[in-house]
Order: C-alpha cells, then structure tokens, then sequence
C-alpha cells in the first residue's frame, strides 16, 4: 500500500462525517472546466509569442551575418608608457633601496627577499601591460628578464642561508642588472620613469 492510499483511508472517516452540499461541488466543478480552457489558450499564446521573437532575432542575425563578438580597444603606446611608468614609479625607489648594509647572511637574506618580492610584482605588471602591436618585440626580452632576476634573487637567499655571501652577492647583481636592463628597455619605448 502506498501513502496515498493510507492517507485516503486514514481520511475516510471524516470525509465521511463531514456533510458536504452536492451544490457546492457543482459549482467549483463548472468553475474548473470554465477556467481550464481559457488557461490552456493563454499558455499556448505565450509560448507561441516566445518563439516567434526567437525566431525573428535568430533570423536577424542570420541576415545580418554579425557575429556580435565584442572586442577590446586595440593597446596604445600612450597606454602602454603610462602603465611603465606607474610601475616604474613604485618599483624603482624600491629597487633603489635594494643593497647589502651589513655583509651578514642575515643581510644578504634580506636584500633577496626584497628583490623576490620587487621581481614577483614586477612580472605581475609586465603581464599585464597594455602593449601596443609597434612594441611586441621586447615583451619577451623584458619576460625573460624579470624571470631571470626572481630566479637570481631566489638563489640569492638559499646561498645566503647557506653562508656562501660571494656568491650570494654575485646572485643579487645579477637580480639587479636584470631588472634595470627591464628599465631600460622601458625607457627606450617611451617610460622615462623607468630609466636607471
């Protein structure tokens, strides 16, 4: 036995008890067949309206041949030598201010961690330059260098901890050059805020 069939039993009793007028019946029965129809029309109205827009948009398109794809503005130089030089403007004092004071492992530990950090920020912001068609052709050499100075900056820290400070040094140099060579090479596209 299914639940419906318990709850129609469990409820006979009171339908039973209940009296109910067979008028009353009558009436919400007429009521019910009245309404069902005109619903039924108005739903397949509705649904029909709905196709017919698909289809006169659809149809549209078709004519048009429009794609509809959205793009974005081409990069300009202007766009391109603004972000360098709000990135240079932040990065370069940093930078500046990247050298040993106390030729310690502790000292050199903490200038790498300062070029990590310096060269982290600057890939995110040479990755997102608007770079403009005329300029593509130093994005990969200013890419291959920011890699290389965080790659430089990293060494830099593990052989400081290691207490191998010569080498250490030669790592953070090497960080250096790398990312002033970035600055130059911004400075020689437009961004004079990045020249070293």
């Amino acid at each position: 036995m299914n639940i419906e069939q318990e709850i129609s039993e469990t409820l006979c009793v009171y339908r039973d008890s209940t009296p109910g007028s067979i008028e009353v019946w009558d009436r919400i029965e007429a009521r019910i067949r009245r309404r069902r129809p005109a619903l039924r029309w108005v739903a397949v109205g509705v649904v029909a309206a709905a196709l017919a827009v698909v289809g006169g948009v659809t149809l549209n398109l078709q004519r048009e041949g429009a794609s509809h794809q959205v793009a974005a503005a081409a990069p300009t130089l202007e766009g391109y030598i603004d972000a360098a030089n709000r990135s240079c403007a932040e990065l370069r004092p940093k930078l500046d201010e990247a050298r040993v004071v106390f030729p310690t492992a502790t000292g050199y530990g903490v200038v790498a961690g300062q070029l990590v950090e310096i060269a982290r920020t600057a890939m995110a912001q040479v990755e997102a330059f608007p770079v403009p068609e005329s300029l593509r052709g130093s994005v990969p050499a200013n890419r291959s260098d920011v890699r290389a100075a965080l790659d430089d900056a990293e060494q830099a820290g593990r052989v400081a901890q290691e207490g191998d400070l010569t080498t250490a040094q030669i790592k953070i140099d090497s960080a250096i050059g790398a990312l002033n060579r970035v600055g130059v090479r911004l400075a020689n596209d437009g961004a004079e805020t990045c020249r070293p």
